[in-house]
């Protein structure tokens, strides 16, 4: 019954910190998300991009993705879609207290490490595909183990959906449900060839139903409106130049970022104090996040909150939990946590929602956009914009020259240099009005402080015709 009370508690006090994660600002993604939904729901899905003012091809990777966020966004506004976040984030650290309790089989251990995982994890909780595929994929982790520790192919009717809808709404990262069976893969086979391994299977018919299980959610990638997208997107984002200059698909450096740095110095520890224990699946899962994570910062959440299922089966294995036990028969300590998770909350809740709007005008062209609406005519419009506004300007009606969705920007999606220009403009690598001319630019719209500006307001071509604390669209004289 007392472990039943804590359990509860816990998972309360979890909840509110997951709350307290979401930030209020919604991300520059998300304003796109919502226009391209929108225009699935009216016309369907095609190939074409239709936010742009040049003619590309579109894959719509986040498809599904998009008619979410669309449909909670007209009946619900911003709110809803940042309430929506919020449950995602609990969902999240709910399942990962669960998890982590089936394996320690200690509440006080499974609550740190929930607490801990998420707050490393926090600042990819948002409004973005990412968010739900976290959720799917570490659900597959569980019920492939469930799978293979019950010997029972039930549990492939729950890894097909998640396979499905993982490759329907970030087909960006579907071939992460592929690439998860390779560690108990790895693990068998080791195991034949050593006979010593300490592995995951009960019994020779498990390796049938990985077999099996890794075939038909091979297949499943195909049950998309998309084609042969699913499998190849991933390769084509990688190998684009977007790699270069956004900071989450650069590489991560273990020394210098603590959500990176800290589970890896315990994995260290325990990989080399406590081999003889360790199963090998834990440790090719662990060591292939973690090079993920170095190959690009963005898989860095997924190194935390994958591998958190097999840093708890390392503290199950190999620490000894009497401390934990004297704690948790304290009541002081009971009656002392609720009261600092409760505090960490608070702060969190500052940081991330006061004084903060659902759009943050300094980042966004708010004022500038509606006076482009108002005043310009839109069907001959060539817009010159920046990187981070593409995504809202699209969200408010107007064509754009780019925007976060990098990688159709690029040669491999559409063999174009649209990014390579912007990139080289903006960091004045390159001369403007070459540029400008070569996509016969009538408008262009900038941030105020940005370097770029500093030349156009003194060029003679160009005039101001709005103005707001924060950017400065110019017309081209003709």
């Amino acid at each position: 019954m007392k472990n039943k009370k804590i359990y509860i508690l816990f998972s309360i006090l979890i909840a509110i910190f997951c709350i307290t994660l979401v930030s209020k600002t919604i991300p520059n993604d998300t304003f796109s998300s919502i226009k391209i939904g929108d225009y699935i729901l009216h016309n369907g899905i095609d190939f074409v991009e239709h936010f742009n003012f040049n003619e590309l091809v579109y894959h719509n990777a986040r498809w599904l993705f998009n008619v979410i966020m669309t449909l909670i966004y007209n009946k619900f506004n911003f709110f809803g879609i940042y309430i929506f976040t919020i449950i995602n984030s609990i969902i999240l650290g709910l399942i990962m207290f669960n998890a982590s309790y089936k394996r320690t089989k200690n509440l006080l251990v499974s609550f740190l490490i929930t607490l801990i995982s998420m707050e490393f994890a926090g600042t990819a909780i948002v409004p973005r595909a990412q968010t739900i595929s976290y959720i799917l994929l570490l659900l597959e982790i569980i019920f492939v183990e469930k799978m293979l520790d019950e010997n029972r192919i039930k549990y492939l009717f729950i890894l097909l959906p998640i396979s499905i809808l993982i490759a329907n709404i970030h087909t960006t990262i579907w071939l992460m449900t592929l690439i998860l069976f390779l560690p108990y893969f790895a693990e068998y086979f080791i195991s034949k060839i050593t006979k010593k391994t300490k592995v995951f299977y009960s019994n020779k018919n498990n390796i049938k139903l990985l077999i099996i299980s890794f075939i038909v959610i091979a297949v499943s990638g195909f049950l998309t409106p998309l084609g042969l997208t699913p499998y190849t997107y991933m390769f084509k984002t990688l190998s684009g130049f977007s790699s270069t200059f956004i900071l989450e698909l650069q590489k991560g450096n273990v020394f210098f970022n603590f959500s990176l740095l800290i589970p890896f110095l315990i994995y260290i520890y325990l990989f080399v104090y406590k081999r003889n224990k360790i199963k090998i699946s834990d440790f090719f899962m662990v060591l292939g996040l973690f090079i993920m994570s170095i190959m690009a910062i963005r898989n860095i959440p997924l190194f935390i909150i994958l591998g958190f299922i097999c840093l708890s089966r390392l503290f199950k294995d190999n620490i000894k939990f009497e401390i934990f036990d004297i704690v948790f028969e304290s009541k002081i300590f009971i009656f002392l946590i609720p009261i600092l998770v409760i505090l960490l909350s608070l702060v969190f809740l500052f940081k991330n929602t006061y004084k903060k709007n659902y759009v943050d005008e300094k980042m966004y062209p708010t004022k500038a956009s509606d006076y482009i609406v108002k005043n310009l005519d839109l069907k001959d419009l060539r817009l010159y914009n920046d990187f981070d506004t593409g995504a809202y300007l699209e969200f408010k009606g107007i064509k754009v020259f780019v925007d976060s969705r990098s990688e159709i920007y690029c040669k491999e999606f559409n063999n174009t240099a649209i990014l390579v220009d912007w990139y080289n403009v903006n960091r004045l690598k390159a001369n403007y009005k070459s540029i400008f001319n070569k996509y016969d630019f009538n408008y262009v719209l900038l941030y105020q402080t940005e370097p770029l500006n500093n030349y156009v307001s003194s060029d003679e071509d160009y005039k101001v015709i709005y103005m707001d604390q924060y950017f400065v669209l110019y017309e081209k004289v003709k």
